[in-house]
């Protein structure tokens, strides 16, 4: 019995390191190919070292944010995190998202759209219709079709699954 702690003990240490160690180990034997995140990501581009930039603190601070954007395994932690909050908790992590009913998740402009609450008036409308018929009258002068589409958002498309409070 004793034995068997001991050995538990010590997968548990190896499972431990490999979990600290594996951003490193992937960035060095590229195991798994990175999977960017999709959104809303400002893409911070990496500093190039100079002696003026080092002085003035720039190239430290550069250098910091391109590291902390591209660190090891950081798309499938923030993945892993993500999806834990939700299953566990019932939380999601981005801005201005709803979880409603049977778990769809909706942005708060759509519910807006839906309950109306975003209309911009008649006349602003009429307004932005006939900027949008100048630009395709253009357009057609010089033969390109300009073709307006309207698509439904998800809370038209799914109304039934938006949280009661909303309405």
């Amino acid at each position: 019995m004793k034995n068997v702690k001991g050995v538990i003990k010590y997968l548990l240490f190896i499972l431990l390191m490999l979990l600290l160690w594996a951003p490193m180990l992937n960035e060095r034997l590229k195991v798994l190919s990175p999977y960017p995140l999709k959104g809303d990501i400002m893409e911070v581009s990496d500093v190039d070292f100079s002696l003026l930039k080092w002085w003035c603190g720039i190239f430290s601070e550069g250098k910091e944010k391109y590291i902390e954007q591209h660190f090891g395994l950081r798309d499938y932690f923030i993945r892993i995190f993500n999806q834990l909050a939700f299953v566990l908790w019932q939380f999601t992590n981005a801005d201005s998202m709803i979880i409603g009913k049977a778990n769809y998740l909706y942005m708060t402009d759509y519910i807006e759209t839906v309950n109306g609450s975003d209309y911009i008036g008649h006349a602003r409308i009429v307004d932005q219709a006939a900027k949008l018929k100048s630009i395709q009258d253009t357009l057609e002068k010089l033969n390109i079709t300009l073709l307006v589409v309207l698509a439904p958002g998800k809370g038209n498309y799914f109304p039934e699954y938006i949280p009661d409070i909303y309405y």
